[in-house]
C-alpha cells in the first residue's frame, strides 16, 4: 500500500505508520506522526508535534486566495472547520 499518494509530501523528521495516508496536496512536517487508518487529504496541514491516528480523517480545503480551511472530527462525534485562528462549529 503506498501510504503519500498524488502531490502529498512528509518531511523533516515526520512520519507515516500502518495503513495511514497522506494523499492530494497534503503536507505533514515538523515531528508530527500519521499512523493507523488515519487519513490526511486535500489542502491539509499536519505540523509540529501534532498527531493523527486511528481512524481519523483530516481534510483542508484551499479557498482562490490561497487561505486554507481544515475539516476534522472531534471527540463529541461532530465535524468542524479550523481556519487560521478560528475554530467554527
Amino acid at each position: 500500500m503506498r501510504r503519500v499518494i498524488d502531490n502529498a509530501r512528509v518531511f523533516g523528521d515526520a512520519w507515516v505508520s500502518g495503513y495511514a495516508q497522506v494523499i492530494d496536496n497534503a503536507r505533514v512536517s515538523g515531528h508530527a506522526r500519521v499512523s493507523g487508518y488515519a487519513r490526511v487529504s486535500g489542502y491539509a496541514r499536519v505540523l509540529g508535534d501534532a498527531q493523527v491516528s486511528g481512524d481519523a480523517r483530516v481534510y483542508g480545503i484551499m479557498r482562490s486566495d490561497g487561505y486554507c480551511f481544515v475539516y476534522v472530527p472531534c471527540a463529541d462525534g461532530e465535524w468542524r472547520v479550523i481556519a487560521g485562528c478560528r475554530y467554527l462549529p
